[in-house]
């Protein structure tokens, strides 16, 4: 029954109305058939306990509507027999056609307002909830977007921890006081305990509750202390794993929930699971992408900021901030690669990082040290002096002054300090730390502990400055030239192969070894340029060689900041193409020294260019670190034997073994074994007889010009037969 009126409309009669035990069977009949029906009291369609209660005896029953979709009857009832005339009949049915109209567009109205207010509902969620991020930021939008639609006081958001504990609790819009009797009564409980947990990971539905007081669902206790006289409670849902609840309610009196809510709150627990989702998923995100940039302005051994970090302190420092002094310290430890070559490079990172803590203990808040790489570090100093800048570097000198103790052995490392000061010795980034790096070595050699660049220094810092900018310049107009080294297979006596050796064509200073400017262009960040113009130059020339029948290959060597160039494959790989060389005819040489600035990153270089069928050279094998450990991590093609074993092979028998064995080392790896440094003719013929592969060095020919390495190689006969070998 839908509306009840007597014209007094009292309470007892309303319950009365609403609690019938039987139905109207007058009404039923009008339902079925659709037509208005009369009945008195002694009829079976009237007779019984509605005559009775309510004193009935006739009645008219009309629908409300047209058929076949009528929205319910209308009856007129009388407490003394009569008849309904037509008219009234007729007046009747017209009043229940209308007033069925009425009913159905008030219904059509409610649905649409009711749509109208999820989709509402569902938009606020979707956008609000593209702003979260990780679990609880979602919930509570879940939760204000409940407590909206279902117009209660208050929320809760309760989350769990993997075992199953309630981990934390989110309010909103509570009292501070019932805050405080929940955390008390439930944080770190376990959730199976409570009623309405169970029930919810069982349905895994909205539950709504008009009164507390007659659910079992939470403890009364709880209930009465919170006073939550009805409450809405839905599943916090990440896709289908349940994290946790919302609960939304009011206190007051008892309330209900109409099937329209009901059916909005269900479609916004559905949505609200992918928001979760969603979220967890940007939270993951955001962990791995601020992961990322911590990794890459942090240096992995010793934990300090990295080279990165300090260029980009030190930009923002000097242009970003014109008017902001500053001062820059560059720290090289001395004796570090004596402690690195007599107890190895794991000494040597144990002991960088214990410096760094020691470093750090001299710098004070907003001043930045960084590890630049090897042994190098570097501080920056804002709104600092030269006084201060030597205060740093004094503290410095001092703190590495008492030893350091690993495994039980003292070691003794000091430091180097070079200092530049930001506007006075410039206000370019690169210059600052060119000249700081300068100050550092004039400190090195004069033993001095520290120094500060002065324009008027010593002509070898102004040399190493003049000579890295004319370096740039170099790279620039096509000054640097490239000779080669013949390489000779000592079984065939054919020159199969060179090696590409930089030179610097200085046109004030003529022809400049690699010793002079290679150092300068590592550190200056200029490797990558001058190896590729390497690379490219070899490659031509190659190319041009084998065009005119000569079956060469090239050897190029590549240096620390080229190892640790992950685009070097693709490089490498677009210069092959270009030139059409085959990846078999390069031969990229590297130290062992070098794959171990970066084990991981060096590996992954050196596989993408094993990928592309380059071969792999370890140069200058048996003076690095771990060889055989090398060996077995990283399958080379080539031993290329330092010229240190090589040189007194025929006049130290340990240097004989040593190559030697290492003969037959590349013998059963299936390795070739390449000796450079070969002098005279005793040495050829003593590798000839033990089985090396391939030969190089002054005795066999000098480093040439590619214009004079083809004259050469014709001078030559096209085969020398293996009993005429030179030696």
């Amino acid at each position: 029954m839908a509306c009840y009126a007597d014209g007094r409309r009292d309470k007892a009669s309303w319950d009365q109305f609403r609690s019938a035990p039987v139905p109207l069977r007058l009404a039923e009949s009008v339902l079925r058939s659709g037509e208005p029906m009369a009945a008195d009291q002694d009829s079976s369609l009237l007779a019984g306990w509605w005559a009775e209660c309510f004193q009935i005896a006739s009645a008219l029953a009309v629908p409300l509507g047209r058929s076949p979709h009528l929205a319910g009857v209308l009856t007129l009832d009388s407490t003394r027999l009569r008849p309904f005339s037509e008219d009234v009949r007729r007046l009747a049915s017209a009043a229940g056609a209308h007033l069925g109209g009425v009913i159905e567009q008030a219904r059509t109205s409610e649905a649409r307002a009711a749509s109208l207010s999820t989709a509402h509902a569902v938009r606020q969620l979707l956008v609000d909830g593209a702003r979260a991020t990780g679990i609880g930021e979602a919930a509570e939008v879940v939760a204000r977007v409940v407590q909206g639609l279902a117009g209660t006081e208050r929320s809760a958001v309760y989350l769990l921890d993997n075992g199953g504990r309630l981990a934390d609790v989110r309010f909103i819009d509570w009292p501070r006081a019932h805050e405080d009797v929940v955390r008390a009564r439930l944080l770190g409980q376990d959730v199976s305990d409570v009623p309405l947990w169970r029930r919810t990971a069982e349905e895994r539905q909205p539950l709504f509750i008009a009164d507390t007081a007659t659910s079992d669902l939470l403890p009364p206790r709880l209930a009465e202390e919170t006073a939550l006289a009805s409450y809405v409670s839905i599943p916090l849902l990440s896709g289908e794993r349940l994290l946790g609840l919302v609960v939304t309610g009011s206190g007051g009196r008892p309330r209900e929930w109409s099937p329209a809510l009901r059916q909005a709150v269900h479609q916004v627990v559905l949505e609200g699971a992918l928001v979760v989702q969603n979220a967890e998923l940007r939270a993951v995100e955001q962990l791995r992408l601020q992961q990322l940039a911590i990794e890459a302005h942090v240096d992995p051994l010793t934990g300090l900021a990295n080279r990165r970090r300090f260029l980009e302190a030190l930009e923002t420092a000097v242009r970003d901030q014109p008017d902001r002094a500053c001062a820059v310290l560059m720290i090289d430890l001395d004796r570090f690669k004596e402690i690195n070559d007599s107890f190895g490079h794991s000494v040597g990172d144990d002991l960088l990082r214990l410096v760094g803590p020691r470093l750090g203990a001299t710098t004070a808040p907003g001043e930045l040290l960084a590890r630049m790489g090897g042994d190098e570090f570097a501080v920056l100093l804002p709104d600092a002096d030269a006084c201060r800048a030597r205060e740093v570097a004094q503290a410095i000198n001092t703190a590495l002054r008492d030893p350091f103790v690993l495994d039980g052995m003292p070691l003794h490392v000091d430091a180097s300090v070079g200092i530049a000061l930001c506007p006075e010795h410039g206000r370019d980034r690169s210059v600052l730390l060119a000249r700081a790096d300068a100050a550092m070595y004039v400190a090195k050699r004069s033993r001095d502990g520290h120094q500060v660049w002065t324009p008027d220094g010593t002509s070898d810092s102004r040399d190493r400055l003049q000579i890295l900018e004319e370096l740039r310049n170099a790279l620039d107009t096509d000054q640097l030239l490239l000779h080669y080294q013949p390489k000779l297979d000592l079984r065939s006596g054919r020159v199969t192969g060179v090696e590409a050796l930089v030179r610097w064509d200085h046109p004030d200073r003529g022809m400049l070894g690699p010793d002079v400017f290679l150092g300068l262009a590592e550190q200056a960040g200029l490797m990558r340029r001058l190896a590729l113009c390497v690379l490219e130059r070899s490659l031509r020339d190659l190319r041009c060689w084998r065009a005119a029948g000569h079956d060469l290959s090239t050897a190029v060597n590549l240096s620390m900041s080229n190892l640790q160039d992950v685009a070097l494959p693709d490089q490498v790989a677009m210069l092959l193409e270009v030139t059409g060389v085959p990846a078999g005819a390069l031969t990229l040489e590297i130290t062992e020294d070098v794959l171990m600035a970066d084990t991981a990153r060096s590996h992954q270089v050196l596989s993408g260019l094993r990928a592309l069928g380059v071969r792999l050279s370890i140069d200058d094998y048996g003076t690095g670190y771990s060889s055989l450990a090398y060996l077995r991590a990283l399958p080379v093609h080539e031993l290329k034997l330092d010229r240190s074993f090589v040189t007194h092979l025929t006049t130290d028998p340990r240097a004989a073994a040593i190559v030697r064995s290492t003969v037959r080392l590349g013998q059963e790896l299936g390795t070739t074994i390449v000796a450079e440094g070969i002098e005279d003719a005793g040495t050829l013929a003593t590798l000839r007889q033990w089985g090396c592969d391939v030969a190089q060095g002054y005795h066999i020919a000098r480093p040439l010009p590619a214009g004079e390495f083809l004259d050469w190689l014709a001078a030559r006969s096209a085969l020398i037969p293996v009993d005429r070998l030179p030696g």
